[in-house]
């Protein structure tokens, strides 16, 4: 997907990448697939914004013997939070 959008100050150019496969999920009747897509944007403004990150799942169920594939669900990242220590 290419878009391109006008801005006050600028423009920029948006291209989603090839996923990143997270985790795949074998449960008792169904597979989960998460995966994340990473933004390719080129901004003409100073600094540009980190990369913009989105995580979809996906469930492939059998039912009656055929296999079922839902439509992407977006979800949301939650950053891990670890304590850290400074000394001095």
């Amino acid at each position: 997907m290419l878009l391109r959008l006008g801005l006050r100050k600028g423009w920029y150019v948006m291209n989603e990448n090839d996923p990143e496969i997270i985790e795949i999920l074998e449960l008792m009747d169904s597979v989960e697939i998460i995966y994340k897509e990473t933004s390719n944007v080129m901004y003409a403004i100073y600094p540009p914004p980190p990369p913009e990150q989105r995580v979809y799942k996906i469930v492939y169920s059998c039912v009656d013997g055929k296999w079922n594939k839902s439509e992407p669900i977006p979800g949301e990242i939650v950053r891990a939070t670890e304590e850290t220590y400074d000394f001095e």
